[in-house]
């Protein structure tokens, strides 16, 4: 799932970003990898949201890494 309500940051990212975003996310087959990713993308929102002077970005309303393999 995406969107703004399962994707943190969803509102200061691109189409563009969106859609990049959504494709590596679904390229993702081992777990690791994808929690890697998942927490850079975080950082990355973060730090958006930091520099735009909003509110702390929150977490993701479920592990999008959690069915994959270990």
């Amino acid at each position: 799932m995406y969107g703004p309500k399962y994707t943190p940051g969803w509102s200061m990212m691109t189409e563009t970003e969106r859609t990049e975003h959504r494709t590596k996310m679904q390229s993702f087959t081992h777990k690791a990898d994808c929690q890697a990713y998942v927490a850079e993308h975080h950082a990355q929102m973060a730090e958006r949201m930091k520099q735009q002077g909003g509110q702390p970005l929150a977490q993701p309303r479920r592990d999008p890494c959690a069915n994959l393999k270990p």
